[in-house]
């Protein structure tokens, strides 16, 4: 295989799962059956569609290979007909603008993809998600069909094409594209997943206000002596045993022993105050610990405290809350350690990748835009491009960026810029606003390729 070509892929796949990775952070579920929400999702997607085609890779021969096959599939997988069509008609419209031996070819797999996405959300995609032993596996075969028809489409190539396309590309395509489409799936399923947990979550507060003794949280009170004096009937459903179980009792031997001086002190900390105004806002405190349960394996409980005080304001004992999230704190692990993984993939990108809200202040960017602005990071992120770059140069940027949320449209632009010592370097910068889950433009992404070198040749 040609190292080239294989580089050129892994790349696209990288910015590919980048830009994903940072849109589904604004994912929500609960405007996913608005048109208005699926018509943005689905434009926001043709113009992935179309960035990843114009950093794609071009053979010698004329024909380009992108990323897109898998955007378009999963999206169709994921999101439903009506925004992955959107997101064809704006990706097809544009491969026919770039023209070319392989235009043709190009937009049949746009269009056959994105059925087979779409085909797999209307029979298989509850299926796929609820198989919880092969969801991976299935994950990754879809992507196996999906480019076995990218391949077969090759078929429509030129005669003399053909065959020199396929022996290029295809090893390449059916060892890389399905890894990517199941790294693809994999984020935007546990996207989903937390947003589902957290509307469960956001849900639960709300009754929580209203139902008091029937809330899920189980709700106590103890004395000044860490003894619980009421517990409501939630203990039976969290800890698996009735209130009067632990009645005049402290709660300490169930808690495992590296949290339980925390928990101690955490509690101490409240009787402690020497008065309610102590209390910010008269708002509870809230630790997070591991308790033991009757078979010795730990869940993680969150626990929320406040004072008891009399009317001279003194504090007479504790009242709270004690909430399972033990399958909420093990998300949040997997979460950090998939974000961990997005943010290493988006650092080992040679290219300057970063983001800015509609103010123009920079919101984030990865490790060659960190070193390409030569500022630490809190000097970089929450700054606008007047405080990272000389007057006329940020002047420059701010103009292009003012106009491109205007345009509402993908932009590319040579630009060419003299760093501190002197020298100069010519940077090929493609930039493209992002879309919030409401429908408003959220900011601006960009990516920037040093091209200095190529200039020089040319």
């Amino acid at each position: 295989m040609n190292s080239e070509i294989i580089v050129a892929l892994i790349q696209n796949i990288a910015i590919l799962l980048a830009l994903v990775f940072i849109y589904s952070l604004v994912l929500s579920n609960r405007l996913t059956d608005k048109p208005y929400y699926k018509i943005a999702v689905g434009i926001f997607n043709g113009l992935i569609g179309i960035l990843l085609m114009s950093t794609a890779l071009h053979l010698a021969n004329g024909v380009i290979f992108d990323t897109r096959s898998i955007l378009i599939s999963v999206s169709g997988m994921f999101l439903g007909a009506i925004t992955t069509a959107i997101a064809a008609i704006v990706m097809i419209a544009y491969r026919i603008y770039l023209g070319g031996p392989g235009m043709i070819v190009g937009v049949v797999v746009v269009f056959s993809t994105s059925i087979l996405g779409i085909v797999a959300n209307k029979y298989y995609f509850q299926k796929i998600i609820s198989d919880l032993k092969n969801r991976s596996l299935k994950f990754y075969l879809f992507g196996v069909i999906v480019h076995v028809d990218m391949l077969l489409c090759m078929l429509l190539l030129p005669k003399g094409l053909k065959l020199e396309t396929l022996s290029s590309i295809s090893l390449p395509v059916i060892i890389l594209y399905p890894l990517g489409t199941y790294l693809l799936c994999k984020i935007l399923f546990e996207q989903m997943e937390k947003h589902n947990l957290l509307d469960i979550i956001a849900e639960s507060e709300e009754k929580y206000r209203n139902l008091a003794e029937n809330t899920s949280d189980m709700i106590w009170t103890m004395d000044t002596d860490l003894k619980l004096t009421y517990l409501s009937p939630a203990s039976l459903r969290i800890f698996g045993e009735p209130p009067e179980s632990y009645l005049s009792q402290t709660i300490m031997p169930r808690i495992i022993p590296e949290d339980r001086e925390l928990l101690m002190n955490f509690l101490n900390n409240i009787l402690a105050q020497k008065s309610e105004t102590q209390i910010t806002n008269n708002r509870p405190w809230i630790l997070e610990c591991r308790y033991e349960k009757n078979d010795g394996s730990a869940m993680w409980i969150s626990v929320s405290a406040n004072g008891i005080w009399d009317s001279q304001g003194n504090v007479t004992g504790l009242t709270g809350t004690v909430r399972d999230i033990d399958h909420l704190k093990h998300v949040e692990i997997d979460n950090n350690r998939q974000t961990a993984l997005m943010v290493s993939i988006i650092d080992s990108i040679p290219d300057l990748i970063f983001y800015k809200d509609t103010n123009g202040v920079c919101q984030g960017g990865n490790q060659a835009f960190i070193q390409f602005c030569n500022k630490p990071k809190h000097e970089i992120f929450g700054k606008t491009d007047y405080d990272l770059f000389p007057q006329e140069l940020a002047e420059n940027f701010t103009t292009i960026d003012k106009q491109l949320l205007k345009d509402k449209t993908l932009r590319r632009d040579e630009e060419t810029i003299v760093y501190p010592d002197g020298s100069t370097r010519i940077f090929d910068t493609l930039k493209t606003p992002f879309w919030l889950s409401e429908g408003n433009i959220g900011g601006i992404i960009g990516i920037s390729r040093d091209i200095t070198e190529r200039k020089q040749k040319e």
